[in-house]
Formats: structure tokens, sequence, C-alpha cells
């Protein structure tokens, strides 16, 4: 025992002294720095969005009729109170969201924790036979998952995405007495894993049929639409300093950026809560990655004593269909028969 920890405690050792310093040159740091700006800006004015382009026109538009040349119209007030009864309503929206985007997470992951441990429970007690076809069932649960998740019909009926997914999960029991070599507590275990599973499956369903508070989407997307047009007045106010008007009179400069700069404020906001809204449907950034669930599972029977071997023994047998040769990905020439 003594000699295990101690080699545990060198290879802890050796790792740290080896760990890659991440000394990246300032000009790779800044190139990061600029992608990031680049993209936090093109998200914040939203240039997939009609919405967001709307709201800028119309904002301008409201601005320019706000001018002293046109009817020049124009009040000051305090802005705190605006802002807190837009963005806050907002804010409450986006945290409904991502809780939500978390409790679905936390669902998915211990599905998925509990198939890996069925997979492998079954291989020790059953054998390699039935574990196979254990994880093609769930396998092809995790597709009929993430398809009913992701709002995918089934054969063009809507309501049998839902049905095949408890299919699966019917076929996991059947699957599970049909083993032999199970004892009663053994199968007991094994049935309460597969309940576990559905439980989770439900609430995640729950999360995925239940949105936010509609009422306050709602609420948030009327402040955000109308306040930067009821506001064209009070940004209008920055081309007046007392009765002195600054400008060619058509609007000034920072009337403008005011108007403008609040617009991408909501508009960011508005973007934000719609992406964490719905975090099945794959066409955000912060949506749930699927490819983990099945590259997971193919690698379940991978896993092992041998398990080095087999992944190593894998991974060069598709480097050798891909067309490349094992020295080109890295391997070693005395790999090349294995």
């Amino acid at each position: 025992t003594m000699a295990v920890k101690s080699q545990a405690g060198d290879q802890i050792r050796q790792y740290l002294e080896s760990e890659p310093q991440h000394g990246d040159g300032w000009f790779t740091r800044l190139s990061t720095e600029a992608e990031h700006f680049v993209e936090g800006f093109i998200f914040s004015i939203g240039l997939k969005s009609p919405r967001t382009w709307f709201m800028l026109v119309s904002t301008c538009v409201a601005v320019f009729l706000c001018s002293p040349h046109v009817l020049d119209w124009s009040w000051d007030t305090s802005m705190s109170i605006v802002a807190v009864g837009t963005v806050f309503p907002a804010v409450f929206s986006i945290q409904a969201a991502y809780t939500n985007r978390e409790n679905s997470l936390r669902h998915l992951h211990d599905m998925k924790a509990t198939m890996m441990w069925l997979y492998m429970y079954l291989e020790e007690v059953e054998g390699v036979e039935l574990a196979g076809k254990c994880n093609e069932l769930m396998s092809q649960l995790t597709v009929d998952l993430m398809r009913m998740l992701r709002g995918c019909s089934f054969d063009g009926r809507e309501r049998e995405k839902t049905h095949v997914v408890y299919d699966g999960f019917r076929k996991l029991m059947s699957l599970a007495s049909n083993a032999k070599k199970l004892e009663p507590v053994q199968y007991t275990g094994i049935m309460l894993k597969i309940e576990y599973m559905l439980m989770h499956f439900e609430a995640v369903k729950c999360i995925k049929d239940t949105s936010t508070p509609k009422g306050l989407r709602k609420f948030c997307y009327f402040l955000c639409m109308t306040t930067p047009i009821l506001l064209a007045p009070f940004f209008a106010n920055f081309c007046y300093d007392g009765d002195e008007v600054h400008g060619s009179g058509w609007g000034c400069a920072p009337s403008y950026f005011v108007g403008v700069l609040y617009v991408l404020i909501t508009s960011a906001l508005l973007t934000v809560q719609g992406e964490l809204e719905d975090p099945f449907d794959g066409d955000g950034p912060d949506d749930i990655d699927w490819t983990m669930w099945s590259q997971s599972l193919e690698c379940v029977p991978l896993h092992g004593e041998d398990g080095p071997e087999m992944r190593k023994n894998r991974q060069l047998k598709e480097v050798w269909h891909s067309g490349v040769t094992p020295r080109e990905a890295g391997f070693q020439e005395s790999d090349k028969g294995k």
C-alpha cells in the first residue's frame, strides 16, 4: 500500500512539474482580447436580429422628429427611474432563464452518469454481450431525447417524439428483466437506477415545456421596444444648453449617441434572455452540447483496466480509415500492427 501511495505521489509531482506554462506572447493575448471584443460587439448590436435594427432606426427617427428644426420637443428627467423600470425586469427574466438552464444541465448530467454506471455494472455482472445491447439502447435513447428536446418531430408526428423516449425506458427495463445472472437485489438496484433516469427526464421535460414567466417576458419586450421612442425628447434635450442649441438644429451627436447606446443595452438584454430561454435547441453558444453525450456513450466500452490500450487501438483505426499515416498522426511505428 505504501509503495502504491509513493508511486502515485511521484506521478502527481511529475505531472505538476511538467505542467505546461501558459506563457503566450502579448500579441497572442491581444489578438484574443480583440476577438472577444468583436464578438461581444456583434452580439450586442444584434446584427442577425431585425428587432435591433428596427429599434435603432425608430429611435433615430424619433430623435430627429424631436429636434429643434422639426417639432422642438425636449424635456429633462431622472434617467434612473426609466433605467430601473426597464432593466430590472429584464435582469429578473434572465436570472429565471439561467436557473432553468443550470437545472437542466444538472438533471442531464445525472442521467448520463447513470447510463455509464448501468453499462459498467452490467458488463461486470452479465458480460459484454448484454452490456453492448444496453449501450445500443442507451445510445438510441439519447438520440430520441435530443430530438424531443430540440423540437424535432418523429415521422411527422409531433407528439410521437415524447413517446419514443418512454419506449426507450421500457426497452431498458425489458433488457434488465432478461438478464440471467442478476440476483433479486441487483435487479432491484438496476430498476431503481432506471427509475432515477426517468425522474430526471421528467424534470428536464418539465423545464422544456414550462418556460420562464410569459407575462414578465412580454412586459420586458414591451418596455424595451417602446421606451427608446418615448425617451426621444429626453435624448433631444442633450442638444440644449439653456436657451442655446448645439448642433445643426436637426439633432446633435450626443442625443443620437445616447439613444443608440440605450437601444444596444436593452436589445442585448433581450438577446441574452432569448438565448438562455431554450438551452436545448443547439442554436446558441450557451446551449447544451449534445456531441458530448454521444461521445461519452460511444467510449463507455473503452474504459477499464486495459482502457488506454483499447482507446489507443480505436484511435489508430480511425487514423488509418481517415487516410493519414500513423506517423503523421503522432503514433509510433511500433503501434502499426496493433
